[in-house]
């Protein structure tokens, strides 16, 4: 069974980009769209910190900044994440298409091209939240077969 609409909606979401204006303008698009926890950072060297902080469930990055790229972003990040679905949504500045081919390359599950489309925005959200949401319950069902499994084992190590 899929995550419904609302489990999607009250997911976290940490926006990291340098300018400003570009968070204001996503954070108030996802809010009108109903996503209530919505964090940003305009300092991506901070980002990493606010990732095991906030723990979210998406990240919207930018490619492009001033401090650090996105991809030295994600490589950060992915150090708090430790092999798990990390879903990141990389947003880039232009259409060239070796910068597409290189940001589809990384570790990034989706790109998306500005001038944002929010619409657009919203599905490419909304499906990779599904497969994290659905990532997680896996983690969780396969959590508690191998403490079934382990108590099994004691019970029989016991029986004997």
């Amino acid at each position: 069974m899929s995550p419904t609409h609302e489990a999607v909606l009250a997911s976290k979401v940490l926006i990291v980009d340098d300018d400003p204006a570009v968070i204001e303008s996503l954070g108030a698009a996802l809010a009108d769209r109903g996503y209530a926890r919505v964090r940003s950072v305009t300092d991506p060297t901070a980002a990493a910190q606010a990732y095991a902080e906030y723990r979210p469930d998406i990240v919207l990055l930018a490619r492009d900044m001033h401090e650090m790229d996105g991809f030295a972003v994600m490589d950060a990040l992915e150090e708090h994440e430790n092999g798990s679905y990390l879903p990141v949504l990389m947003v880039i500045d232009d259409d060239d298409p070796s910068r597409r081919i290189r940001a589809l390359a990384s570790p990034a599950k989706d790109i998306i091209t500005k001038p944002i489309d929010v619409d657009e925005l919203c599905v490419r959200m909304a499906n990779l939240l599904q497969v994290r949401l659905l990532y997680h319950r896996l983690a969780v069902k396969e959590h508690s077969l191998e403490s079934v499994l382990d108590y099994t084992g004691e019970a029989i190590a016991m029986f004997d």
